[in-house]
């Protein structure tokens, strides 16, 4: 590998002041986990309400009891506020993930390592992110970042085009690795490999969203799965409109005709032909 990587500019050796979390700790340094006892659960319920009414949160929290509970205990966890955890972790056909800058941001605040930062690599050297669609397989990305305990240089694992191609990462239904994106995207998979390596705690063992996207794709909804409030085949019109095609409006019933026999009395008239009323 090529000089060029020693002279990188790293973050200051001094810790930065970790995230403060908005879920309450214990004597202990442990965080509340409502399942624990039946005390905590009640409190954590009592807590859980307060986040479930609010508009700020994201749709699968809005009235959901126990998701709001789920998203407390990872906040507890890994020492950040619940609604940061509510804002950046993304269920894609039923799978949890991480968003990757969220994870990176929660490196850097843990006040273990310095500031992650990324090397890009070509056939054993360091290069540059430049052109990166135009790149050959060999290119690619890796986070580096310095233990502030011990001084040492912790390099992460390279994310290379071989290795998105192999995976068939670039495949997949919406794909950002094929628009110019690909260079965020490459910082964003090696800066959670990185994690998953030397601090999988932050995690909780969960990847990002954007491996679960690379995996199974883009999540398409059913209309079946959309919330109550939500009429069924509002958006099929929605979509007919955008797209200039009105959706056919039904036709209006008429009324039953009125007659009336040789006395004035209104006849039935659905009454068959020819029959008195």
């Amino acid at each position: 590998m090529s000089n060029e990587s020693q002279t990188e500019t790293s973050a200051p050796a001094t810790a930065p002041v970790p995230a403060r979390p908005l879920v309450q700790t214990t004597s202990d340094n442990q965080g509340m986990n409502a399942y624990s006892s039946s005390a905590n659960f009640e409190a954590g319920i009592r807590m859980a309400k307060s986040l479930m009414g609010a508009n700020m949160a994201p749709a699968q929290y809005q009235g959901n009891l126990s998701n709001c509970l789920l998203a407390m205990e990872m906040a507890s966890r890994i020492g950040v506020s619940v609604f940061a955890v509510m804002q950046n972790l993304d269920i894609i056909h039923g799978r949890p993930g991480w968003r990757g800058k969220f994870l990176i941001a929660t490196l850097n605040a843990c006040g273990k390592f310095s500031a992650l930062r990324f090397r890009w690599e070509e056939d054993g050297e360091t290069t540059n992110p430049l052109r990166v669609l135009k790149r050959s397989d060999s290119f690619g990305c890796r986070a580096v970042a310095k233990d502030l305990k011990t001084g040492e240089e912790l390099v992460g694992p390279l994310v290379s085009w071989e290795m998105v191609k192999a995976e068939g990462w670039n495949s997949k239904n919406g794909s950002k690795w094929r628009t110019p994106l690909a260079e965020l995207m490459f910082m964003y998979r090696a800066g959670s490999y990185f994690v998953a390596v030397y601090a999988p705690e932050m995690s909780l063992g969960m990847g990002t969203s954007e491996e679960v996207i690379d995996t199974v794709g883009y999540e398409v909804r059913d209309e079946k799965a959309l919330p109550a409030h939500v009429a069924q085949g509002s958006l099929r019109a929605l979509e007919a409109e955008l797209l200039g095609n009105a959706a056919p409006t039904p036709p209006k019933s008429e009324p039953a005709p009125v007659s009336h026999d040789e006395n004035g009395v209104v006849k039935d008239g659905r009454d068959a032909p020819g029959e008195e009323g």
